[in-house]
């Protein structure tokens, strides 16, 4: 049975589940950003002003360098000291972008997001910088993130297509990450009512829950959706519900 009644009232995330979103995309420049392993720190030279940002990563991809960066991202305060704004450090993130460093622009990017996630212009930055590594490299873990972006912004016919390309050519994706993207490829169709797979996509999402359950980590799915989508069984939803 398909759940129809998605096609009546459009079901939308909840104000706190949509910082999971935003935080997946994140972390995926995070990783793309790591060049030590799971844990990796870089520093930035604003105007001779050293700062560092550490973070951890869940892929296995190291892409940065580990030498600092040296980027001008900050603003003289009254007492004559420098302080980073968000507005610059996408500023410095664009300039780099231009010059196709998508490495530099995903790392300060990051650390904007640190300063402030709701600034204006870092979402739409964070997606022309994945966009362009699509164009680049063309890699599962940029379709993913550029896929969670479109998501959020409720263009789900495109994240579809981007999460069916992370999916197919998803060989360099660890289990987490597949498992993020084929309840995220569910999510999307059930948006618009796009069940032409249906059969295909509940089983894959069946499994990557239970992957998730089995491995004792949070499925990337949440509560009210285990509830609501049919092809998730009550036992599911309770034990997703209780994590």
């Amino acid at each position: 049975m398909l759940p129809v009644c998605m096609c009546v009232q459009r079901w939308r995330p909840q104000r706190s589940y949509r910082r999971v979103i935003i935080a997946t995309v994140v972390a995926v420049a995070a990783c793309l950003a790591s060049s030590a392993g799971p844990a990796a720190s870089f520093q930035f030279r604003p105007n001779g002003i050293v700062g560092a940002y550490r973070h951890r990563c869940f892929g296995p991809r190291p892409l940065l360098p580990s030498k600092p960066l040296l980027v001008r991202a900050s603003l003289p305060t009254p007492d004559g000291t420098f302080s980073e704004s968000a507005e610059s450090l996408i500023a410095a993130a664009r300039h780099s972008l231009d010059q196709n460093d998508t490495d530099a622009a995903f790392a300060l990017l990051a650390r904007a997001h640190g300063v402030n996630a709701n600034a204006p212009g870092l979402l739409p930055a964070f997606e022309d910088v994945l966009r362009t590594r699509i164009r680049l490299y063309d890699e599962a873990i940029d379709r993913l993130g550029l896929g969670s972006l479109l998501l959020e912004r409720e263009c789900f016919g495109e994240a579809v297509v981007e999460f069916q390309a992370a999916l197919q050519n998803g060989d360099d994706l660890d289990g987490p990450s597949k498992d993020r993207a084929a309840s995220s490829l569910f999510r999307a169709r059930a948006a618009i009512c796009d069940w032409k797979d249906y059969d295909r996509d509940s089983s894959a999402l069946v499994q990557a829950v239970r992957s998730s359950l089995e491995s004792n980590q949070l499925p990337s799915v949440h509560p009210y959706e285990a509830l609501m989508w049919p092809c998730l069984s009550i036992q599911d939803a309770g034990r997703i519900g209780a994590r």
